[in-house]
């Protein structure tokens, strides 16, 4: 078995003009187009219908292009109402006025895409549903967006993921326990209304990080992660304490008053939280997984977004993909004061008239700088702001006390 890191760059792709090329995929995933401003992970939506057209003009006539936008293509999680407020139980009504406000700040990629799909034939857009666009699952969303790429017959939802060929293709978060989430079963019943039978992981981001996003929305775009944590302490005590009472207080209270039909506990998520609290992770390594599936399971090509790190691993002639993200991501100086603009790395895989994949690998564009004012000029200018925060909190012994006990225990309880 082998590990390897892709970092080729991208070029003007000639091996699609393989005679034995039947169908060309590209796969695009955490884009996280939200509703605009600075809390906007993507503002660049001019680049990405530049790229779009690129990869169809590299792609000679007669081959099928199937561009799979691969989860979390939209960032609903993220985006507020209308009136600014937080939704928590989201049913059809408030998902479409999500997708207007995303659509606001993003027309261009619904005009652009459905001109570079009706420009070129045999080209078609798959959308698979990520953790941060779980709203695709309702069927008025689909038919939006349907409309404003105006590509009749051209734009599927596939929901948890999708065959080509001899590859699967999925977002990724099926296999983190954070964002699992049920597609047999995606909605609930509460109050006679229909809303999303959101994951627990979805629901602590919502309730606990999203009333502080403003705050450190450039934080979470800083790679590696935990380097943020390290060089500014503050922060992390800051989100790991909300976090920390959120769980183990207003949640528990939701769920043993009965009120909340989204509160859900289990041993299993109990200790989930606990470890990635301790560690101040908000994700999990899922290559495991997906690597046992791609050892035992029908698919020769696995290919995955969610974690934000491209790698590429190998057994025998099987393969496991893993994209990195498109929104606009940075490399972090060690001592914080520095960041670089990250490339984005997709996915291509060109397949035979069997469905057969004989070539695949991982892409890298860089794009633009993001426009002036988007970003703050350093991730220490909150610094202010979160220092009045902790000072405000009166348990923050208490709260440290606790983290430790608990890391203790896990920690006993792992190596028994």
């Amino acid at each position: 078995m082998l590990m390897l890191a892709d970092t080729r760059p991208s070029c003007s792709n000639v091996n699609s003009s393989d005679p034995q090329t039947a169908r060309r995929v590209v796969v695009l995933s955490d884009i996280e187009m939200g509703a605009g401003g600075p809390t906007d992970d993507f503002p660049r939506t001019d680049w990405l219908l530049e790229l779009l057209r690129d990869e169809a003009a590299a792609t000679p006539a007669g081959i099928e292009l199937v561009f799979v936008f691969n989860g979390d293509t939209f960032d609903f999680l993220k985006t507020h109402r209308v009136d600014g407020s937080i939704a928590r139980l989201i049913d059809e009504r408030c998902a479409l006025e999500k997708l207007d406000r995303i659509a606001a700040a993003h027309d261009a990629f619904f005009s652009g895409l459905g001109d570079t799909l009706r420009t070129r034939s045999r080209t078609r857009a798959v959308f698979t549903t990520g953790n941060h666009d779980y709203e695709l699952e309702f069927g008025a969303v689909r038919a939006s967006i349907a409309a404003r790429i105006a590509a009749p017959g051209r734009v599927e939802f596939v929901g948890a993921g999708v065959a080509l060929g001899d590859a699967w293709i999925e977002h990724g978060s099926q296999e983190d326990a954070m964002f699992r989430f049920d597609f047999a079963s995606p909605l609930l019943e509460h109050d006679g209304v229909n809303v999303l039978r959101l994951p627990w992981g979805a629901i602590g981001i919502i309730d606990v990080m999203l009333p502080m996003h403003e705050l450190f929305a450039h934080h979470d775009r800083m790679r590696p992660r935990g380097l943020v944590f390290e060089v500014f302490p503050e922060l992390r005590e800051l989100l790991v304490g909300r976090a920390w009472r959120y769980w183990s207080r207003d949640y528990l209270r939701r769920w043993w008053g009965g009120s909340d039909p989204l509160a859900r506990v289990s041993w299993r998520m109990a200790r989930e939280i606990v470890w990635r609290l301790g560690t101040a992770n908000a994700s999990l390594s899922v290559h495991q997984r997906y690597r046992q599936r791609l050892v035992d399971g029908p698919h020769r090509v696995i290919v995955i977004g969610h974690e934000h790190e491209a790698s590429w691993w190998a057994h025998a002639d099987r393969k496991l993909l893993t994209t990195g993200c498109l929104r606009c991501e940075f490399a972090l100086s060690p001592d914080g004061k520095q960041t670089t603009l990250l490339p984005s790395v997709y996915a291509e895989l060109l397949q035979d008239s069997s469905g057969r994949t004989f070539r695949s690998e991982l892409r890298e564009r860089l794009g633009p700088e993001p426009p002036t004012g988007w970003a703050p000029a350093s991730i220490f200018d909150v610094r202010p702001t979160v220092e009045a925060m902790l000072a405000e909190q009166r348990d923050r012994r208490e709260v440290a006390q606790a983290q430790v006990a608990h890391e203790s225990t896990d920690d006993e309880s792992d190596g028994a």
